[in-house]
Parts: C-alpha cells; sequence; structure tokens
C-alpha cells in the first residue's frame, strides 16, 4: 500500500459506534480511548513541512494504553525535532478512568 499524506475520511456516528464497540468486544478491560486536547494537535500541524499526523500506541508505567502523535511530512517521514524541541504529544487522558459519554 501506498502513503497516502491524505488518508483519513469522515465516518458516521453508527460506523463509529459499530468500530468502538468490536474493539471493546475483543479487548474487554482495555483502555477504550485517549483524550488529548486542541493544542497538542494544533501544535504537532504547526510544525514546518507537517503533511498530518501519525497516531502509535503506547503503554505507560502505570499500564495505560496511550497515544504517541507524530508530526509527518508529505514523504512519510517522522518529525520529531524541530530545533527548537520535541514535536511529539502525549499525555493525554486515558478512558477508562476518564470517559466521555456517547459510546
Amino acid at each position: 500500500m501506498d502513503f497516502n499524506p491524505n488518508a483519513g475520511a469522515p465516518i458516521s456516528y453508527d460506523d463509529a459506534k459499530k468500530l468502538i464497540a468490536a474493539f471493546k468486544a475483543k479487548y474487554p478491560g482495555q483502555t477504550e480511548a485517549v483524550y488529548l486536547g486542541r493544542e497538542t494537535f494544533e501544535r504537532a500541524l504547526a510544525v514546518p513541512n507537517a503533511a498530518g499526523i501519525r497516531a502509535y500506541f503506547g503503554l505507560t508505567p502505570e499500564g495505560y494504553t496511550t497515544l504517541i502523535l507524530v508530526p509527518t511530512d508529505k514523504d512519510n517521514n517522522s518529525i520529531t525535532s524541530d530545533g527548537g524541541g520535541t514535536t511529539l504529544g502525549e499525555y493525554g487522558q486515558p478512558c477508562p478512568p476518564v470517559c466521555a459519554k456517547g459510546f
């Protein structure tokens, strides 16, 4: 599969519910979601040459699944530093215990 810097598309609420339910059924008791604030995404997208964001899964010392956001350029290269510091985002709030209503 070739890299598509414009990957991603809207999905319906019903389709999202089905995908989330399938994940919960297959991985009961696991982290279901990670909340990251708007600033985290904006900071990653503001990095020069960032075409998008790749989200990596990680595991915190407390055992929560988390997401690490990595700005990625149009040629599929990770941008891990902008010369003035890290461009990576993490430290979101895992669900559970901090869960939203609706899914």
